[in-house]
């Protein structure tokens, strides 16, 4: 988590959404939308 929020704070442009698959490396999703009021969204397996 610590690596997404530097890579998203050193960009140049604002996140409306976000999107993921569904593995445990999203299991603090509710803390990247808390920091950065993007919306979060999940794939959907075919």
């Amino acid at each position: 988590m610590e690596t997404f929020i530097g890579i998203m704070s050193s960009s140049f442009y604002d996140s409306k959404t976000l999107t993921s698959d569904n593995g445990t490396e999203s299991i603090k999703h509710e803390e990247v939308v808390e920091i950065y009021g993007a919306d979060f969204y999940f794939a959907r397996p075919y």
